[in-house]
């Protein structure tokens, strides 16, 4: 894999701009974790920002190194915080696509959108096949954005809060990328 450092990331789509996380970010990041939100998601909400400042301050040096890169997700007109997206262990065969966006911006086809944008981006970036996305079986909505995308269910894991379907989504040809990004 091409060495690919967060700088090299920034991804814009039609509504959205996605920036590497960085510590200026964590404030509203946090505000955004909350009981609801993470009731389909593998981690609780951190007790404090001290805490999640411990979360976030070990994702800097994966992003820096371009290996797992969590996005902070803003809406491009006024550049209200969104949420975050994930592209984790970029070096792997079928890197993981992950997302949450805030519930106040739910239904609005955020998370769509910048899913979409990241896949695309990675999948031009990336020498991969595919990608993974995980979601809670019960989580509708996620596994329509799967897939919406293509996505395909290719395995059930058993965690402690739910259960995961995984799907894999196949690397997009840029093009239909561009229309994917585009059509929101």
């Amino acid at each position: 894999m091409q060495n690919m450092t967060s700088d090299h990331w920034s991804i814009d789509s039609p509504r959205l701009c996605l920036r590497p996380f960085a510590s200026g970010d964590a404030d509203e990041a946090f505000a955004g974790i909350t009981p609801g939100l993470t009731r389909y998601m593998a981690f609780e909400p951190p007790p404090s920002k001290e805490a999640f400042a411990a979360v976030w301050q070990a994702w800097l040096p994966a992003i820096a190194d371009g290996t797992d890169i969590t996005f902070v997700i803003r809406r491009r007109v006024d550049g209200v915080f969104l949420g975050l997206a994930g592209l984790h262990r970029t070096g792997d065969a079928e890197p993981e696509l992950g997302i949450w966006i805030a519930e106040a911006m739910h239904g609005h086809g955020y998370g769509r959108e910048a899913v979409a944008a990241v896949w695309s981006s990675a999948s031009q970036r990336l020498s991969c096949a595919a990608f993974r996305y995980p979601v809670a079986e019960q989580n509708r909505s996620s596994r329509s954005l799967a897939e919406s995308l293509g996505g395909q269910p290719v395995a059930r894991e058993q965690s402690v809060k739910y259960t995961t379907i995984i799907y894999r989504l196949p690397a997009a040809m840029h093009e239909v990328a561009t229309d994917v990004a585009e059509s929101r």
